[in-house]
This record gives C-alpha cells, structure tokens and sequence, in this order.
C-alpha cells in the first residue's frame, strides 16, 4: 500500500521540469487534463479567444500548493495539473452580439499545464504564479488583465479510475493565509475500471455516509522559495 503519487523516473525538481517543459509532456499533460477537466477555451466563442497568449518568462515564483493523499487503497498515477486563468477586466474585449440582446462581453479563459514535483514528504507541489501569463491588448480596446481562476489536478488509480481535485482562485488565496481544504473519494471507485465516462471528484468531509471507507487529499499552501520542500533526489 502506497500513500503517495507514482511519478517514475522523477528525481529532481531541475529534470522534472526541464521534461515538463518539453513541448511533448505539456501537450500529453494539457490534452489528459482537458479531457477530464473542462475545455476552458472552448467556453468561449473562437471569434473572442486571443490569437496569441504569450507565458510569463519572468512569472514570480514562491506560491505553490501542496497536495498530499491519505488512506489509499494503493499507489496512484499522477496524469497532470493545470492551472486556468480568465480574463477579469471585460471592458478589453468585444461585446457579442450574439448571446444576448444588446450584447455581452465574455471573458477568454486560458488553461495552462502547471510545473510540479514530488516532495521528500510525499507531497506534490504545485506551483501557483498569479502572473503566468502575459497581459496584453488583444482587441484593440486596452489591456486584457489575466487572473488565476483555478487549479486542477488529475490522478488515476491502477485499475484505470480517474480522479481530479480542483480549487478555485479564493480557495488558493485562503490557503495562502493558513487554511486547508481536504477532498475525499470513496475507497470502493479506486478499483473502478477506467471508463470514458467524467472523472470522479473530491468532496467535502461528510459528504460521503461514515460507513463509506474514503480516502483523502489534502490541499495546503507552501512557500518553495523557504525550503526544505525540494524534490526528492
């Protein structure tokens, strides 16, 4: 029994980043998460999408969020994260005509794989920059301004069940001031076969009846720029 997330050939933050950064492992990443997750852009219309949304090379790193499983039936497969940002000043993008009378302004959303790594205490850490990606004029009506919105993160168990956590921007910004948000699943959907159908999510503590054997992540803020929370080596 493995109380910890599987992620073979992983050993240090440097490496694990450099292949999540190869064009290869963001798209694998970003395509099993949009699958399971949501499709963030297509939850606006194409004709509004930014044509060109540029990452922050400079993004202030520090923020992360720890998550860390408890009780498992067994070991899990890590399948990604990802982070998703709207853009929350409307008034830089075209209204659409098309949605309602007189028109609305929708905001473009963007999701973005998320760099992580597995901590000496078990717990995977993943980065949360507010500032990824890089503000711009993308209609010709002023600064679009980039928020996080949420962070998703998706697992799976031997057996082929997939499971996702998702935490919104308030979420992350309560945990950055001490709080902790814990997420359970019932131990019964770990041997579950992987179907095509959505992915399980964690709920709240007692959501599930207390005869139902559960297990859990925990979700807490960590500061990667204070140490020791490196990778494991």
């Amino acid at each position: 029994m493995i109380d910890t997330f599987a992620m073979p050939g992983s050993r240090s933050k440097n490496s694990a980043l450099s292949r999540l950064k190869s064009r290869a492992a963001l798209a694998a990443i970003a395509g099993l998460l949009l699958s399971v997750v949501s499709a963030c852009q297509s939850a606006t219309p194409k004709s509004l999408l930014p044509a060109d949304v540029k990452t922050n090379p400079t993004a202030h790193g520090g923020n992360a969020v720890a998550f860390q499983l408890s009780g498992l039936p067994g070991a899990v497969r890590l399948l990604g994260a990802q982070l998703h940002y709207e853009v929350k000043n409307r008034d830089c993008v075209p209204m659409d005509h098309g949605l309602a009378v007189g028109g609305v302004r929708l905001p473009p959303q963007y999701a973005l794989a998320a760099s992580f790594w597995l901590a000496p205490d078990s717990a995977l850490v993943v980065e949360t920059p507010d500032d990824a990606l890089i503000d711009e004029d993308y209609f010709g009506l002023g600064v679009c301004h980039w928020e996080l919105e949420s962070v998703s993160l998706a697992f799976a168990s031997r057996s082929g069940a997939r499971f996702v956590a998702t935490l919104s921007t308030s979420e992350v910004q309560k945990m950055r001031g001490g709080d902790i948000r814990v997420m359970q699943y019932l131990a019964s959907d770990y041997a579950s076969p992987g179907k095509p159908d959505p992915a399980i999510f964690g709920e709240r503590p007692g959501f599930y009846p207390a005869d139902k054997p559960v297990f859990a992540l925990t979700a807490s803020y960590r500061n990667i720029n204070d140490g020791p929370s490196g990778p494991i080596e």
